[in-house]
């Protein structure tokens, strides 16, 4: 057995044996050729059966870290993207697209992990950085083929209060609210759950991005009234951070309170005294 610098493309080992020539993966089997081929050896098989280029993944694995740093994802985000783009290139028996099959992928994870990216943000970058347009379609067949082969899970819908809680923290950081109130992240929080708990069924199917600019938006304009003071920031600037329109914003606000009424108003009163 030899240990390599470099890295088996499929499991990440380093690890290899070398049979006739092939420098093959201990862990898995893939063998690296000199053709820079990958190829899997069956243990019960004597002949060794060629499954797909390893130069897919190596392109797939450019894209996403091209991608990655122009929307700037977390590095959790990227690698476990990359853990299903191995398992794709390693699985998946048909012909990939490799700008769909990023794409999806992204989109994938971070709707598992609850990570506010939107298609509509995939698809600029996509078509700013490659020129290509990536139709929400073949996305959709994309997902529902890797479910077929078992390289993805359905995942559950999105908690919009992890999403929040991401953006709110954005928010204090970008306004440079800390300085000002060492206690806002606390007293937002607390007035944020309990919205989200009375207007569960308001939010159902909307946007995660549109909940989380309502809720922050309420409990800003709350809290300011309670203390007596400015609004730290305004519906545009909310807007602007979250990454929505305002006049979706002020659209999706009007309808809650058409919804509600008198008992948003309500609702707002029992947390004051809760506090």
């Amino acid at each position: 057995m030899q240990k390599l610098n470099v890295k088996c493309p499929i499991c990440g080992s380093n690890q290899f044996i070398s049979i006739s020539g092939k420098m093959i993966c201990k862990v898995c089997g893939a063998v690296i050729t000199d053709e820079e081929s990958l190829i899997y050896v069956p243990k019960s098989k004597v002949y060794v059966k060629r499954l797909v280029s390893s130069s897919k993944y190596k392109r797939g694995l450019k894209i996403l870290q091209e991608i990655s740093e122009k929307l700037e994802l977390p590095r959790y985000i990227i690698d476990q993207t990359n853990e299903l783009l191995k398992l794709l290139v390693r699985k998946y028996r048909k012909r990939i697209n490799p700008y769909v099959a990023i794409a999806t992928l992204l989109i994938y994870v971070a709707r598992r992990n609850e990570y506010p990216l939107t298609y509509r943000e995939i698809e600029k970058v996509f078509l700013y950085r490659y020129g290509l347009n990536i139709e929400r379609n073949k996305v959709i067949r994309m997902i529902e083929a890797l479910k077929k082969f078992d390289i993805i899970e359905d995942y559950t819908n999105p908690d919009y209060i992890v999403i929040t809680n991401i953006f709110l923290l954005r928010l204090i950081n970008e306004f440079n609210i800390y300085p000002r109130d060492n206690t806002y992240y606390e007293k937002m929080w607390n007035i944020i759950t309990n919205l989200t708990h009375e207007l569960k069924k308001f939010f159902n199917g909307k946007n995660p991005r549109t909940v989380a600019a309502i809720l922050i938006y309420l409990a800003e304009m709350w809290l300011s009234r309670f203390e007596n003071r400015k609004n730290y920031f305004t519906q545009k600037k909310l807007a602007s951070v979250v990454g929505i329109s305002r006049f979706t914003l002020r659209e999706r606000i009007k309808e809650l309170y058409d919804y509600k009424g008198e008992k948003l108003r309500d609702i707002l009163d029992n947390i004051k005294r809760a506090n």
